[in-house]
């Protein structure tokens, strides 16, 4: 038979001699990670920009002004998330973003997709999974320029080289990886190798 003892203290569970014994630490909102945010909701607006790429942020204070070269991704979608809902879906390269906080004293959350806002012109580092701007096409990483973008065209095949030098070839490897369809405007992202 084991013996469940639950003391509110530490913060470990330990087993001793077939008993359980849980202990758990009483903690304040500034101490554990894992508790309700106690701040003021501040929802994500469609059309705002940030360059937040993590799922859930302080959308106050990752914000920015979307001629920013840094505002990679801009918010298509902003709901209220009823009580055990499922994260909003969002469309491939869209990245999803979970904002808590309280409304009028109620613990609240807001799903919010966000679709990249990147500039014909503009260097990027990442990808699908979250593009950041590099400032000055300089970075140690692989950088890619936007060349593109295609409106009414719906297939990356469309950005690859035709050049049949191999070493252009093999520069656009690199580069593969970041060309995606943005299925709600309908339109195909082509990336070149930076070259300066």
């Amino acid at each position: 038979m084991v013996l469940i003892i639950v003391l509110c203290l530490v913060g470990v569970g330990i087993i001793v001699s077939g008993a359980l014994f849980v202990i758990v630490k009483n903690v304040t909102s500034d101490d554990n990670p894992f508790s309700l945010n106690t701040q003021e909701l501040v929802r994500p607006e469609i059309g705002q920009c940030t360059a937040a790429t993590e799922t859930i942020v302080d959308w106050s204070a990752v914000v920015l002004d979307c001629s920013d070269p840094a505002a990679t991704m801009k918010v298509v979608v902003s709901e209220l998330a009823a009580d055990g809902d499922v994260a909003a879906e969002c469309s491939t390269p869209d990245k999803l973003l979970i904002v808590d906080g309280r409304v009028d004293g109620d613990y609240t959350v807001v799903h919010a997709c966000a679709a990249p806002n990147l500039e014909v012109g503009r260097c990027y580092s990442g990808g699908i999974g979250g593009f950041q701007h590099v400032s000055g096409c300089v970075d140690g990483s692989i950088v890619a320029q936007l060349d593109r973008v295609l409106p009414g065209v719906t297939d990356t095949s469309v950005c690859e080289t035709t050049s049949t030098d191999i070493a252009i070839k093999m520069s656009y490897i690199s580069v593969t990886t970041m060309h995606f369809i943005d299925k709600r405007e309908g339109s195909t992202y082509c990336f070149v190798p930076f070259t300066g």
